[in-house]
């Protein structure tokens, strides 16, 4: 009995070992993509494709190429970011954002939360906006 709880002990362990690891691999490649974006970004518009509960998926060009990309909700972010709730995320679906998109890398992208496309808008430079185009709005 005592060696099977040893056992036990030692998978617990090394899972939880495992999971602390992929977690700081994570946390690093967040970290290095939020490095980059501020070496070098650019600003385009992300179309939402595909709001769910837990995600939000959308598309973008950028130099002439199509991207998607993929945002995890969580809680902090959900309703500050957001401000959704479990029974209105559906409302983004098709939506227009913001994305600030990494110049050498455009697979890195960051979407401006809170950030309101006029339906004026209706063309993007061939690689994004320098900066935050004059007619961007946050939404209050």
């Amino acid at each position: 009995m005592n060696n099977f709880l040893q056992n036990d002990l030692k998978k617990w362990i090394f899972l939880a070992s495992l999971f602390g690891i992929i977690v700081i691999i994570v946390r690093f490649q967040d970290e290095n993509d939020l490095k980059k974006l501020n070496a070098c970004s650019r600003y385009s518009i992300g179309y939402v494709t595909r709001a769910t509960v837990s995600k939000v998926h959308y598309s973008y060009a950028f130099k002439g190429k199509e991207y998607k990309g993929r945002w995890k909700i969580e809680g902090k972010n959900f309703k500050e970011n957001m401000n959704l709730t479990m029974h209105t995320y559906k409302k983004y679906e098709k939506s227009k954002f913001l994305l600030r998109i990494q110049c050498e890398d455009p697979t890195i992208a960051k979407i401006v939360w809170g950030s309101n496309i006029p339906d004026s808008v209706s063309s993007i430079p061939y690689d994004g906006w320098l900066s935050i185009p004059q007619w961007f709005k946050k939404i209050e």
